[in-house]
Formats: structure tokens, sequence, C-alpha cells
């Protein structure tokens, strides 16, 4: 996404001739406050959601509520002039959003969120069936579980959000974290307005955060085609980013891949809010992306042992870092939809001599996904997810028994309490879903730690942060799912139990934790950083939303960026020979990959790690049904 972001609060004391005032008048009676956390606007095939102001700014009088009855009492007897509310992030409800909205004067909204304001009871702005219609379950294939008929997976009672990120709010809706700046918002408040009714002067907000999209993603695409003054103008840009992608053994296109030989380890790496720069996703994403990196891990300590075993010839595992999973599915429908077009892991082309080999939807064998997993207690339960569809299948339904049989076992083994979800439920938001859509002969299991619905209280919310989990237990429970799901890989590769406890998964687990969820600047992401890098890492974690196709060209976002270095450095080889300037590929040579990092080594200038873990991009093809997009910030800013 194109930004050009000057997001700033500026308080005005407004008189009648405002629009008329000098430079140097102005700034008597301006203040501006610098902030970088808002709502803005995105589209989809048939409308727009999300947050805009008109081209000049919303102007408005700065009215203060402190809970709900004062919510009450305003939307009853609104203002008669354009209002700004300024409120606690406690108020940011439905139901209150809603009301002001429907004055009809509401010009914008402020939200007051200081760093030692506590998580709400309940927040997820998600809908309460999230994904609806864009997986397996649609009203066109399998309609008796289409729009989440038998069970609404995201509808915890009290939660007052939902379905926030989908309303179409046609106002500015700011975030202020900074206490200093909400006193002054307030000092004005109480200065100039005070409560009581009168004219002039009065404490005004100017609120700007001009989008240009508008209408629908058709609209906003042929807008873009438009030619204004000789230029180009964006008005949107597709979501997009790069999926990561990685086999335990190598490929080569010269080898041909069985049928049944692959199977796929899969979790998400994206999350959202309605708010930019906020998507911490810690117990939506998190949870199950590090899982998986450690189960990588694993299997990589495995692999030699691996190889030896007869029964594992021919056999491999495909790990999957799904991007863009929040928004329809964008990443693995990507990746199925080039699985079938014979595109996936690369583009094949007779001048490049080793290139990987093209992996299609028969040659799975198993998947396995890695979903939201926090249990709350210790021993940890889990559920395994099927697919009442596929499960018809008498073939299918015994080789998803065999694989819920075999992970049973190992979980067993670690102290985890497993249980099947009701058979006649459909499959929660998940990935598999993309897969089963176009091949329901795949067998396989959804790991959640939730049952008929989310535990997860702020799924796809600014409140998923660590605050909201045990990282102590976490770090155990993961550990465990990953040594149960590393056993149960070695089962079905070889045929053989794994009997063998598994050196510093815990260890791993806490690393990664602390990196994606407390602080980016962590041993591990300085390890994989570029020795140059590491001392200008940031603290606060990264946010986990996708990213976006501008002009043709996807960038990765940096949680992309360091994910995939991640399971490079996990899984890739150290190539002592080679230095920074030769720590490269190949032209010739697309299997492997050569990053530069800087390791764990004191005294060293840096690492050469070598690794077939590779980009895949997440944009959905024009020729795809799943197309989502997003709006260009021009600017936004606060004036007060």
């Amino acid at each position: 996404m194109k930004e050009l972001i000057i997001y700033s609060l500026a308080f005005f004391i407004a008189i009648q001739i405002q629009w008329a005032l000098a430079d140097r008048t102005s700034l008597k009676i301006y203040k501006n406050i610098q902030s970088d956390i808002f709502c803005f606007r995105r589209l989809n095939a048939t409308h727009q959601i999300g947050c805009a102001s008109h081209s000049g700014g919303n102007v408005g009088v700065l009215y203060l509520v402190d809970d709900d009855e004062e919510v009450r009492n305003i939307t009853a007897h609104p203002p008669p002039m354009p209002f700004v509310i300024g409120m606690p992030i406690a108020l940011f409800k439905m139901r209150n959003m809603k009301d002001l909205k429907q004055t009809g004067n509401i010009r914008g909204v402020l939200l007051f969120k200081p760093a030692t304001s506590k998580s709400l009871k309940n927040f997820s702005p998600d809908q309460s069936c999230p994904n609806r219609n864009f997986g397996f379950y649609t009203e066109k294939m399998n309609v008796e579980y289409a729009a989440c008929k038998k069970k609404e997976w995201n509808n915890l009672q009290g939660n007052d959000a939902l379905g926030m990120m989908f309303e179409d709010w046609g106002m500015p809706i700011f975030i202020i974290t900074n206490k200093t700046h909400i006193k002054s918002i307030k000092k004005c408040y109480s200065d100039f307005n005070n409560g009581t009714e009168k004219n002039w002067p009065l404490c005004s907000v100017q609120m700007s955060s001009v989008m240009l999209a508008a209408k629908d993603s058709d609209t906003c695409m042929r807008r873009n085609k438009l030619i204004s003054n000789l230029n180009e103008v964006k008005t949107c840009d597709p979501l997009s980013d790069k999926n990561i992608v990685n086999t335990l053994f190598p490929t080569n296109k010269s080898e041909e891949i069985a049928d049944t030989s692959f199977i796929v380890v899969s979790a998400r790496l994206d999350a959202f809010s309605m708010f930019d720069k906020l998507a911490p996703g810690a117990h939506s994403t998190v949870t199950g992306l590090v899982t998986l990196l450690s189960i990588a891990k694993n299997m990589d300590s495995l692999r030699k042992r691996i190889s030896e075993k007869e029964e594992a010839k021919n056999k491999n595992v495909l790990f999957i870092i799904f991007n863009g999973e929040a928004f329809d599915y964008i990443g693995s429908s990507r990746v199925v939809f080039d699985m079938q077009k014979g595109l996936f892991p690369v583009r094949i082309l007779d001048g490049i001599k080793y290139q990987p080999s093209l992996i299609n939807l028969t040659h799975i064998s198993h998947f396995i996904e890695l979903s939201q997993l926090a249990p709350p207690e210790i021993p940890a339960s889990l559920w395994l997810h099927t697919d009442p569809v596929s499960t018809k299948s008498s073939d299918v339904s015994e080789r998803v028994k065999e694989l819920i049989e075999m992970f049973k076992s190992e979980a067993e083994a670690v102290g985890l309490n497993v249980s099947e979800a009701p058979s006649d439920l459909p499959l929660p938001p998940a990935s598999f879903q993309s897969f089963l859509k176009h091949d329901k002969s795949i067998p396989g299991i959804v790991i959640a730690d939730h049952d008929k619905e989310f535990i997860n209280k702020y799924y796809n919310s600014i409140f998923d942060t660590n605050e909201a989990l045990n990282v102590t237990l976490l770090t155990q429970v993961l550990t465990n799912i990953s040594t149960a799901v590393s056993g149960t890989l070695y089962q079905l590769l070889t045929k053989e139990k794994l009997n063998e406890t598994l050196d510093s998964t815990e260890n791993l687990v806490s690393g990664l934790l602390e990196c994606y969820l407390q602080n980016a600047s962590c041993p591990l992401f300085r390890e994989i950083a570029d020795p140059d890098m590491t001392e200008r890492l940031r603290v606060e974690p990264y946010p986990l939303y996708v990213s976006v196709d501008s002009g043709g060209h996807t960038k990765a976002n940096a949680i992309t960026i360091f994910t995939r270095y991640l399971l490079a450095y996990l899984t890739g080889e150290k190539e002592h020979d080679r230095d920074r300037k030769n720590c490269t590929g190949n032209v010739q040579n697309q299997i492997y990959h050569y990053d530069w990092m800087a390791g764990s080594e004191e005294n060293t200038t840096g690492v050469c790690i070598k690794s077939t873990v590779m980009y895949y991009n997440s944009i959905f093809d024009t020729r795809s049904p799943n197309v989502t997009l997003l709006t260009q910030v021009v600017s936004t800013a606060l004036d007060i």
C-alpha cells in the first residue's frame, strides 16, 4: 500500500470566520498532535468498509463522554452542530458507534487508549462467521454448512465489537495513546466547552483521513486505469504479500514426484484489526506459527535418520506458511490455483537447469493445519476438527481416523488431552478448506484449542496481544504440541514411532514467542538479521497485517521477511566457505537459496545459510474468484 501518511491531531478554537484565518493566526489557535493509529477504508466486490474523511477533513465541536449513559444521552439529544466524540476505548462498541452514526451530525471519533488501559473483556470486530462463503462451505458448494449454519465460530457472549470491521463508518476514527496528548484534548474541552451550551469560542477538532477509493473493488480498479493530467492516479491496491514454502527434502524437476507422497503442514502468518499498525495476532496467529517453526526445526534434526529409512523413500513434508488468510483465504487460494495450473512452487523454464519439482493436489497424502493454539490451562486440551463432507468417502474417513489415532498417541505421551470435535460440524475457518474446495480426497485435520466456538476473546483485534496470554504456560503447551506433531510426521514418513526426546524445543519456542509477542529485537531476530542491521531492530513486535501489490510488485512485510529468514535459519545449512560477497545463488539453480545473517557466534562477520525456503506470492490472480482490495491512504491528520 502506498501511504503518504501525515497523521496528526490538531485542536483549534473555532470562531465564525475560521476559514478566512491567515497562517500566522492559525498557528495561534491550532494545536497539532501526532498519532499513527487510524481506521482506514477497504473494498470488496460489492461494497466499501472502514473509515474515511472528506477531502478537506472532518470538522466538529469536541464532546467528551466517559460512560455508556453519557453516550446514550448525546445520541438521544445530539448537538445541533457537527461534533466529534472523544471517549475511552472501553466505549468502542457496535451499539454506541451505530447510535452515534445515526445522529447524522457526528464527524469523527477519538478513542483514548493510554498504555495503562486494560483490555476489554471480549473484543473481536470480525464476523461471527469469519471468511463467510469463501472457503469450502458456500451457497454454491455444500450449502448445508454454508455461512456457519451449523455453528458460528466467533460468537462469544459479551462481544460488543462483533462485525465492526465490516461496517462502512463514513467518518475518521483515530486512537490516541499518548497520555500527554489525551490530557491536551481533555484540557481543550474543559477550557472552552465545559459541557455547557454556548456559541463561540468552542474547542473543535479537524480530522483528516482522505481515501481515494470508493464504492467497490471493480470500480476502484477501473478508476486506477484513468489518466489525470498525464499521470496515472492510484486509488487502491490488491491485498498481497508472500507465502513461505519449504520442503523437508529438496526436490528436482528432473525427478518425478509420486502421488500422495507429500504431507502438508500449514499455519497462517497474518491477522487484522480495524486499525493501521495494530494487528498483533498473538492468539489468532502466532500460536500456530510458532508451533510450525518449532516442528520444522524438529524435523530438520531428524532428516538424516528419516532419509535412511526404506519406508520414507519418495516421501516428503511440505511446510507452508500462508499469508492473507484473514481476508478470504488469499494465500492458500493462490497456492491451490497455481497447483492446478502447474505453477507451484515455481514456473518451470527450459533455460534453467535446476528447479524444484512441480507439486499439485494429487501429490498430497495428508494435511495438518495448526490453528489457534492457546489452551488456558495445564493439562492442555486440544480439539481435532475434520471435514464432514470429504469423510463421507470411506477411504478418506479411514485415513483421517488413522491420522487422528497417530496424533492422539503422540499427544498422550507428552500430557496433552486430545478430543475430536463433533463429526457433524464443518471445519472452522482454515486454509485446509481451500484445498478441499478442489480435491475432497485429501485427508486432514485442523488442530485447535476450541471445540464448537473460539475461546479467543480477541480474534483479529487490537487486543490480541501477549497480555491476554500466559506466555509461560503457552511455552510449555506449544512445546508439547510441536513434539506430538513431529512424532506424528515421523510415523507417517517411516511407519515407526520416534521414541526419542527432542532437544531444545522449549528454548526455541520461548525464543520465538519473545520475538513475535514481546520484543522484535530478540536474540533470534538479531541472529537472522543482516550483521549491519542488528542494532537497528525495533523493540515493538511487528504487526501481522498483510501487505499489498502496488503496480504489479508485491513487497513482503517486515514480519514476512523475518519469518522466512527464521525458517531458513532453523532448517538450513551453514556454508562456511562463503563470505558475504559469495553468499548468493546461481541463476541456473532455483532449488537452493542463500541468505547472509549475523548468526549466533561471537566475533564473526556473519554466516551464509543455504536452504530450500522460498517465497511464494499470495496476491490472487485476476482470473481467480478471490480479489480483495485495500484503499490507498493519501493523508491522515487531526487538528484541534
